[in-house]
C-alpha cells in the first residue's frame, strides 16, 4: 500500500514490513490475546514503521519503475476509479 502514495518505499522494506505484521498477529495469537481495535492499532503503526526504516536504509526503487507504480504518476490521472 505505502508503495503507491511514496516514492521512497522499496520492494525490500515492503516485505519486511509485510513481515513484521505477520509476525505480530501470530504472537498475538499465539499468546490468546484477544484482537481490539487497538491491537489492530498496533499492528498497523508497526508494519508501516518498519516499511519506513527498512526503505530508508536499503536503496532507492529505479525512477522508471516507480513511475510505473506511483498513484499520482500520469498514467493514472485519466482513470475514473480512483478516488
Amino acid at each position: 500500500g505505502f508503495a503507491w502514495f511514496s516514492r521512497r518505499i522499496n520492494s525490500i522494506g515492503a516485505i519486511s514490513g509485510a513481515f513484521a505484521g505477520l509476525a505480530y498477529c501470530l504472537a498475538l495469537t499465539f499468546l490468546g490475546v484477544t484482537m481490539d481495535l487497538w491491537w489492530l492499532a498496533g499492528g498497523i503503526f508497526l508494519n508501516g514503521g518498519i516499511t519506513v526504516l527498512v526503505s530508508a536504509l536499503t536503496a532507492r526503487p529505479e525512477a522508471e519503475l516507480v513511475e510505473k507504480t506511483y498513484y499520482w504518476s500520469e498514467q493514472f490521472q485519466g482513470l475514473k476509479l480512483l478516488p
